[in-house]
């Protein structure tokens, strides 16, 4: 056969190896049994040990706190840093049309900031439970509860007793 002609000739068909049903439960099995010796709790010590100097030396990389599932840390930083922008314009704007009070004093600038952080978190990335309390406390701090309307009577017990009549008779 010619360079050619090898070039040509159909590859070998692929085999597909398959294993038992049980193998996974095989290896699971071996694992465990080669942690009980002493170069696997020597493994495991280790590398429980690199893990940890990890967690020290980047602690802002071994977490997923304000990563929602499904975006990786880039994605949720650009979430993050687009809702801080419109929590700050949104702040501005509350300010300009005098539904929040300028802070003057500490516990009025601390409820400012509340309120900012309020904002940050009902745009952020974080799940419905969380976006929702952030909304109820920004609603409860901006918006005035509607008053509530009471028709009191204040009827005798004669009254009471006409209308039951009344109505046993019908």
């Amino acid at each position: 056969m010619d360079i050619e002609e090898k070039e040509l000739a159909p590859a070998a068909p692929v085999k597909i190896k398959k294993y038992p049903a049980n193998t996974k439960e095989r290896f699971k099995k071996k694992r465990r049994e080669w942690m009980r010796t002493p170069a696997g709790r020597r493994w495991r010590r280790l590398s429980s040990r690199l893990m940890k100097k990890r967690q020290r030396e980047m602690p802002e990389r071994m977490n997923r706190h304000g990563i929602v599932n499904g975006s990786n840390r880039a994605e949720a930083k650009e979430k993050w840093r687009a809702a801080i922008i419109s929590a700050k314009e949104t702040m501005t704007e509350l300010l300009q049309s005098a539904a929040i009070p300028v802070p003057k004093t500490t516990d009025e600038m601390a409820a400012y900031e509340a309120l900012e952080k309020s904002l940050i978190i009902m745009r952020s990335p974080v799940n419905v439970r969380e976006q929702l309390a952030a909304a109820k406390i920004v609603l409860d701090f901006t918006k005035a509860k509607p008053a509530q309307k009471q028709d009191i009577t204040v009827s005798s017990t004669e009254s009471w007793l006409k209308q039951v009549i009344e109505d046993d008779k019908e």
